[in-house]
């Protein structure tokens, strides 16, 4: 018997359309990456703005999220940044992006990452990665992101992170 392989399937939800169990999957697989604090992640996963999800063969593969990150941790990361952009004006982070070894290279994140960019439209959005993560910086530059501050230390001791931003495109008057 030959075995159908089913179609890639990519949903974005708020955190209230999700399950449990997606969450929790959404939880574990983020987990994997090592580059998040298990510590109240759940709590943090069902405050953010959208969560999206990618399945291969029903097969939970990909995730990432529009977070709504806690004002003073916000404000931290862009003090530590030495951004020269006020900090209130970003109240969306991009973040918990994971795809599993196998799937790397592919795209995947990128499209993942669309779809839930296009749910918040023209806010400022902004995320952070770790210096060394080539692939990440690519992606958000290629997403419309610009780093900007300095490097500076994250939470965990020896690993330096950057910030990134995406602003909205002024419109421009025209005068008739």
């Amino acid at each position: 018997m030959i075995r159908s392989r089913s179609r890639p399937a990519v949903h974005i939800r708020t955190p209230s359309e999700c399950t449990p169990e997606e969450l929790q999957a959404f939880q574990e697989l983020v987990s994997r990456g090592q580059q998040v604090a298990a510590a109240g992640l759940i709590t943090r996963l069902v405050k953010a703005h959208w969560l999206g999800f990618y399945y291969e063969d029903s097969k939970l593969m990909a995730v990432a999220g529009l977070k709504q990150p806690e004002r003073r941790y916000r404000d931290r990361v862009f003090q530590r940044a030495d951004a020269e952009v006020e900090a209130n004006r970003f109240d969306t982070e991009l973040g918990w992006v994971y795809t599993c070894e196998q799937l790397r290279g592919r795209g995947i994140a990128r499209r993942l990452l669309l779809r839930l960019l296009r749910k918040v439209g023209q806010k400022h959005v902004y995320a952070t990665t770790s210096a060394e993560n080539v692939r990440m910086r690519s992606l958000l530059d290629s997403l419309g992101f610009h780093r900007i501050g300095k490097t500076f230390e994250g939470a965990s001791a020896h690993r330096q992170l950057e910030l990134w931003i995406r602003q909205p495109r002024r419109a421009h008057n025209h005068l008739l």
